[in-house]
């Protein structure tokens, strides 16, 4: 099976503008690989230089996680975006920490107090 990583910009570019680098990449490729990183720098740019808002963002990336041959950690990712749609005073990287702790089965250890709040829940 051939596979490709597929990087920020390709992702970005393909969100934002529709770009083909994905479309080229499932046409060559077997398997478009997705690092959880990159997904989470392709947050942060389509936030912060895009002005996408969170549930927006979410609804995007779910679309590209979501086909066949697209390859990422789709479970902790998905948990981790709903997380940051849902709780706009975390940061993606509590999001995550949290997921993650769900998905390992396990404390965190953190002097966050907004993440604290919400592992009490």
């Amino acid at each position: 099976m051939n596979r490709a990583i597929v990087d920020t910009n390709a992702l970005v570019g393909f969100l934002v503008r529709g770009e083909s680098a994905l479309d080229y990449g499932l046409q060559k490729y077997d398997q478009l690989v997705v690092p959880t990183q990159v997904i989470f720098e392709a947050v942060y740019i389509l936030g912060k230089e895009y002005g996408v808002d969170r549930g927006e963002l979410v609804d995007l990336i779910v679309k590209v996680l979501r086909q066949d041959r697209i390859e990422s950690e789709r479970v902790i990712v998905l948990n981790t975006l709903l997380k940051y749609r849902d709780n706009r005073n975390l940061s993606l990287v509590d999001c995550y920490l949290w997921g993650l702790a769900q998905e390992m089965k396990c404390d965190i250890l953190t002097a966050d107090k907004k993440l604290a709040k919400h592992l009490l829940k």
